[in-house]
């Protein structure tokens, strides 16, 4: 799924030789898994629809061959009740945010991505802040709409 988007997103990028990564497009975007094939699209609004409301991100950087470990820091405005931990993720002490560690390949130049939302996750401002070692490629921020009220 993250091929395609990266295909609908960005552009190729031309090889370099350098070591140091650096980007050169990046995008966030929303996708809405209540269809098949998902709604993707490129916005930092992400509509409160509990485990169909998914948002991820793309970074282009020069292909080369190899892969880089990277680092995903979610935050978000207040404690979560629930979170999912997959391999590699890790929930921070006050629940108000995960970090995620994983390999990421090279080859193709992309880099990317994807969360989804949870029944009792907060609504407000988030952030996403990808790393390879000690250093920042990209900061994403975004919002995530007010839950429905129940009447």
């Amino acid at each position: 799924m993250l091929e395609l988007i990266a295909a609908l997103f960005l552009a190729p990028a031309a090889a370099q030789g350098s070591d140091r990564i650096e980007v050169t497009a990046a995008r966030f975007f929303a996708l809405d898994s209540r269809t098949e094939p998902p709604v993707i699209s490129e916005t930092t609004t992400i509509p409160y629809r509990p485990e169909t409301s998914c948002f991820g991100w793309v970074l282009q950087v020069a292909p080369r061959p190899g892969q880089v470990t990277l680092r995903e820091e979610l935050r978000l405005p207040a404690p979560a009740p629930n979170w999912g931990t997959g391999e590699g993720v890790t929930v921070h002490p006050d629940r108000a945010g995960a970090t995620a560690v994983r390999p990421d390949g090279l080859d193709d130049g992309i880099l990317s991505g994807e969360w989804c939302l949870s029944e009792g996750d907060p609504s407000g401002a988030h952030t996403i802040s990808v790393h390879v070692g000690d250093r920042l490629l990209h900061r994403f921020e975004f919002t995530v709409m007010e839950a429905p009220r129940r009447i």
